[in-house]
């Protein structure tokens, strides 16, 4: 071989070895060669998650393989140019579903589709044609036609449900017609009358209302328009927790004017309750230690009109929702009281407590509590006829509550393509346990069983 001809082939070599280096370093940075357009674009990818684990996806109307298995939850589709995606999903038994998906440069969209079952079926456990329905620790309480209350088999005092304690060991009902409550012990099924019992202390249970402390089952809560009262049922015992403006320095002309709205809220440690002030039009937060049944912190800032619900976060902060739709984030160490949001008619708040759903009179809003970058906003149909929201245990997904009808959100659907019915009911009822959503419907109780 010729001097020149060796020149030539180094020289050669040299340039193959920094266009292939070039594209090798250009290849693992993440950029492909775009032929549509003749460009080097960064790509991106999606993994999909589904529930079922073996539903059938399609990209753009062609088939991928699903790669789930056992120590694979999910579907990786990489090497995708950044622009939108039609994602499809289909699985016999189950209604399709479907997403439009932006794929973004270097980035994972993620996707969890939890397919909603085609048909629901009937609960053999109750055949009795029903009126109303609760779950409580995976088992129905359920109401006849006729008002009666039956538990396991067993009648249970009352007409109306009230609550019962988040051990799932106390219930409370009341018959209106009687103006009666029994506090019902759901071991048994057996019920006391607790009324009798509250007026065996001298109180008048027509002058309070009376809910369960969901952290205690030993105790009932009751509120009236001056005080609040804890009641014992066993011991027969009263204690008056709470005076409507009876603290250091009130005048007594402020003490008569101040009266506790029905709101309360439980945690392990502190009551929470609302002090209205009529002439003021105002409302002012206490909170009460349970062990001490003295005030924990000095009382809330003022906040306009009265309050109509509130639930604690943590153990350090609360939502208070008032009836002009104003709602707060109150730290009662702090006594710092936050605007959070507006027009809200309700809110529920995730199982962990890590989210907040608010329903308002056009809209449905998501906040995160870990990271306040993390906002869904929504603009579901007919919105002002949305009577209430219900978590799924992923925290991803909510049912919303229609009259005579139930639709399942995605919070990541923000073109709300997969807003689907679930249920035709508004009587519905959501396990987290059984990840099943139960309904009434022509009287029979039925389910919707969600697969995890």
């Amino acid at each position: 071989m010729s001097k020149r001809a060796r020149i030539l082939l180094f020289l050669g070599l040299c340039a193959l070895f920094v266009v292939s280096g070039t594209a090798a370093v250009t290849y693992s940075q993440g950029f492909r060669f775009d032929v549509k357009t003749f460009t080097f674009q960064k790509v991106g990818a999606i993994y999909i998650r589904s529930f079922p684990s073996n539903a059938n996806i399609q990209l753009n109307g062609k088939v991928v393989q699903n790669d789930s298995w056992l120590l694979q939850r999910g579907t990786l589709i990489n090497n995708l140019f950044p622009k939108s995606y039609k994602i499809m999903l289909e699985l016999k038994g189950y209604k399709m579903w479907h997403q439009t998906v932006a794929v973004k440069p270097s980035l994972v969209s993620e996707l969890n589709a939890l397919l909603i079952p085609a048909e629901s079926r009937d609960v053999p456990a109750v055949s009795t044609p029903l009126k109303n329905f609760w779950r409580i620790n995976q088992a129905v309480l359920h109401q006849e036609h006729n008002g009666a209350l039956n538990w396991r088999g067993v009648k249970v005092q009352g007409t109306n449900v009230i609550g019962w304690t988040d051990d799932s060991k106390k219930l409370l009902t009341s018959d209106s017609a009687k103006k009666t409550y029994f506090w019902v012990d759901l071991a048994t099924g057996s019920s006391t009358n607790i009324t009798s019992a509250f007026k065996k202390t001298g109180g008048d249970p027509a002058a309070f209302e009376f809910s369960p402390d969901p952290e205690d089952s030993q105790k009932v809560l009751l509120v009236g328009s001056k005080y609040i009262v804890l009641l014992d049922p066993q011991r027969n015992v009263t204690s008056t927790i709470a005076e409507a403006g009876k603290r250091e320095g009130a005048t007594a002309q402020k003490v008569n004017r101040l009266q506790w709205s029905k709101a309360t809220a439980s945690s392990r440690a502190n009551f929470a309750f609302s002090e209205f002030d009529a002439a003021q039009g105002t409302s002012t937060i206490v909170v009460i230690n349970k062990s001490s049944r003295k005030p924990e912190y000095p009382p809330s800032p003022a906040l306009q009109g009265k309050t109509l619900k509130m639930a604690w976060i943590n153990s350090s902060r609360l939502m208070v929702l008032q009836d002009d739709g104003e709602l707060y984030l109150y730290e009662p160490s702090r006594g710092d009281v936050r605007a959070f949001a507006s027009d809200v008619k309700d809110f529920v708040l995730n199982t962990d407590r890590t989210m907040v759903a608010t329903l308002e009179r056009s809209a449905i809003e998501v906040f995160s509590f870990k990271d306040e970058d993390e906002y869904w906003r929504f603009a579901p149909p007919q919105a002002h006829l949305i009577k209430k929201l219900l978590w799924h245990k992923d925290s991803e997904h909510l049912f919303v509550v229609y009259p005579e009808r139930t639709r399942l959100l995605d919070i990541t659907d923000a073109a709300l393509e997969n807003f689907e019915e679930v249920a035709e009911s508004s009587l519905v009822e959501y396990d987290e346990e059984d990840n099943s959503l139960f309904f009434i419907k022509d009287d029979r109780l039925r389910e919707v069983p969600f697969s995890s």
